[in-house]
C-alpha cells in the first residue's frame, strides 16, 4: 500500500478534506477575507488551505537572500487542533528546500494564548526557538507631539532626508543585506513592502543610506507601527535629524497620527529613546525567535496539533 498524502492523512484522521494550495492572482479572491490588507505588494509566496470548498488558513513567506521568513501564519478558530496549520508549516518548509534556500525563520509573540501551539510546531519540524524580552512604546499621537526631541530641540534641516520612494532599489537591497549580517531580526523585504512611502525616512549621505526608518499602518490610517530604525553611524545629529523628520511627516500626513508603536530591540535604542520621549515609559514584551536550517528539517506529515 503506497504511502498516504498529508492532506489524506489528515482526512483519515480528522474527518475533513483538505487541499493546500498556492495562492496566486487567479484564486486571490477565494482567500482575501482571511489574509492581511498588504497594502502594497504581497509577499513573494502565499498558501491556502480550503476545507469544503471554504477557505480556513494561509501562510505568507517572504524569501530574503539565503533564507526564508514565515511572515503569517493563521487557521480559522472553528478548525484549529486538526493539523491544518502543520500542513500549512510543512508546505513552506519543504518549498525552502525546494528553493535551496538555507534556513526558515519566523517571529512572534510569546504571550499569546496559542504561542504553545506554534512552539511544539515548530519543535516537532527541527526548528530552535529562543525568547526574548524587548521595551515596547505605545503613545497617543498628543504624546508625540510634546516629546522632548520634538518641543526642546531645534528642528535640524532636511537636506539629507528624503521619503522612501526615492529609494532605489539597489540602495535598499544594499541596507537589506548588511542589517541581515547584523541579525536584525526585524529586518526583511516584508518590512520594507509594508511601510508607508510618505511616512517612512531615510538618511542619505554622500549617495549611501545611512539611516532608516520604516513605518506602516497596523489598524486605521492613524495608526501606525514603527518596524525599522537603522543607523549605520552612531552620528547623534543625524539620527536625530532622520527621527524628526519622520516624526513631523507622521503628524502632517493628511490622516493625521492617533496611535503610534514600537519596540526596541537594542539597549542603545532603548537608552535613545528614553532621553528622547522623557516620561514616557515602555511595556516589556516577549517574542520568540524560531530558526530552522533546511537540512534539518524534520518532516512530520503524520503528526499535528
Amino acid at each position: 500500500m503506497g504511502k498516504l498524502t498529508l492532506e489524506a492523512e489528515l482526512e483519515k484522521r480528522c474527518g475533513v478534506f483538505m487541499e493546500i494550495t498556492e495562492i496566486l492572482e487567479t484564486n486571490y479572491h477565494a482567500f482575501e477575507n482571511i489574509l492581511p490588507k498588504y497594502k502594497k505588494k504581497r509577499p513573494a509566496c502565499l498558501w491556502g488551505c480550503v476545507v469544503d470548498d471554504t477557505a480556513v488558513g494561509a501562510v505568507a513567506v517572504d524569501i530574503i537572500n539565503d533564507s526564508c521568513s514565515i511572515e503569517w501564519l493563521w487557521v480559522a478558530p472553528g478548525y484549529r487542533k486538526k493539523g491544518i496549520g502543520g500542513a500549512l508549516l510543512d508546505t513552506a518548509c519543504k518549498a525552502a528546500i525546494k528553493w535551496s534556500k538555507q534556513q526558515v525563520t519566523l517571529t512572534y509573540s510569546a504571550d499569546e494564548v496559542w504561542s504553545d501551539v506554534i512552539e511544539y510546531m515548530l519543535w516537532m519540524r527541527g526548528f530552535q526557538v529562543s525568547e526574548q524580552s524587548y521595551p515596547m512604546y505605545w503613545l497617543q499621537g498628543e504624546a508625540l507631539v510634546n516629546a522632548p526631541f520634538l518641543t526642546k530641540v531645534d528642528l535640524i534641516g532636511d537636506a539629507h532626508v528624503v521619503s522612501l520612494s526615492k529609494l532605489t532599489r539597489s540602495q535598499m537591497q544594499e541596507l537589506l543585506a548588511e542589517c541581515k549580517a547584523s541579525e536584525n531580526y526585524y529586518v526583511s523585504h516584508a518590512e520594507y513592502e509594508r511601510a508607508d512611502e510618505t511616512r517612512s525616512k531615510a538618511l542619505i549621505q554622500n549617495g549611501y543610506i545611512q539611516g532608516i526608518i520604516l513605518m506602516s499602518v497596523f489598524g486605521e490610517e492613524d495608526q501606525l507601527s514603527l518596524d525599522l530604525l537603522y543607523f549605520r553611524k552612531s552620528d547623534l545629529r543625524s539620527v536625530l535629524a532622520l527621527m524628526q523628520q519622520t516624526a513631523v511627516a507622521a503628524l502632517k500626513h493628511p490622516s493625521g497620527l492617533r496611535e503610534f508603536r514600537f519596540i526596541c530591540t537594542e539597549e542603545v535604542a532603548e537608552k535613545l529613546c528614553q532621553r528622547l520621549l522623557g516620561n514616557q515609559k515602555p511595556v516589556m514584551m516577549k517574542y520568540c525567535h524560531g530558526m530552522l536550517q533546511t537540512n534539518l528539517y524534520q518532516e512530520r506529515s503524520k503528526a499535528y496539533v
